[in-house]
């Protein structure tokens, strides 16, 4: 199934059908997207060539552009769930300062309701120039316990985040994030990432160490995976 996206159109929101089959690709400057068999929605960036894919895209997806007051194309997106929200495919103009508010103020928020003592804050995070992710965990003096007991009083596992339950991970929105990258210049993308990270790292720190319950041991722990 393809769509094919006008780079211009007059201003507003639009619905983009699928081609029909055997139709023929119209004219003009087009953002071509294309749905597989195994619900991958892909397309190449119309300005750095790179090839971007989307997973677990539905059958019934509906393409939704937008466009500014320029008739130049801003975002494509589709809908998801009943409440309005879109999930991003491809961004003109990526907008990592929004992208950081809502994770500053999701993730302290989430980060707020744990309670009892808190022995460690990590900040994990990841990229390999296609997937992207940011996540906060927070480990606590019982877990700290259950590490040392596993492995030993003198082990430094307490300082690794893969140690503590990974269902507690407290995660940004890593798809949104990931499209935004993609769709940045390519030699700007790594950098952009770091940048990004470390900027909500500092905010959440400022939102959420004067208030939680913390211990005399407890440490901030910056976590790079791979």
């Amino acid at each position: 199934m393809e769509y094919y996206v006008p780079l211009e159109l007059e201003q507003g929101r639009f619905v983009i059908a699928p081609q029909e089959p055997g139709e023929a690709a119209p004219e003009g400057e087009f953002l071509r997207l294309e749905r597989n068999e195994s619900s991958i929605l892909e397309y190449r960036h119309p300005k750095y060539g790179n090839e971007i894919r989307l997973y677990s895209v539905p059958d019934d997806v509906k393409i939704v552009a937008a466009y500014g007051e320029s008739g130049k194309l801003i975002q494509v997106s589709y809908p998801v769930g009943d409440d309005d929200l879109q999930k991003l495919i491809y961004v003109t103009h990526p907008d990592f300062s929004s992208f950081e508010i809502v994770t500053g103020i999701k993730l302290p928020r989430r980060i707020l309701q744990e309670k009892g003592e808190v022995s460690r804050l990590f900040f994990e995070y990841f990229y390999d120039g296609e997937s992207a992710d940011f996540a906060v965990l927070l480990g606590t003096p019982a877990e700290m316990a259950e590490i040392r007991a596993h492995y030993g009083e003198d082990t430094g596992a307490v300082n690794n985040s893969g140690d503590y339950p990974h269902k507690k991970r407290i995660e940004c929105d890593a798809h949104t994030f990931r499209i935004l990258l993609q769709c940045t210049e390519p030699e700007q993308r790594t950098q952009q990432f770091y940048d990004t990270v470390h900027r909500m790292m500092d905010t959440i720190s400022q939102k959420v160490l004067p208030k939680l319950n913390k211990t005399s041991d407890f440490r901030v722990i910056d976590a790079e995976y791979d």
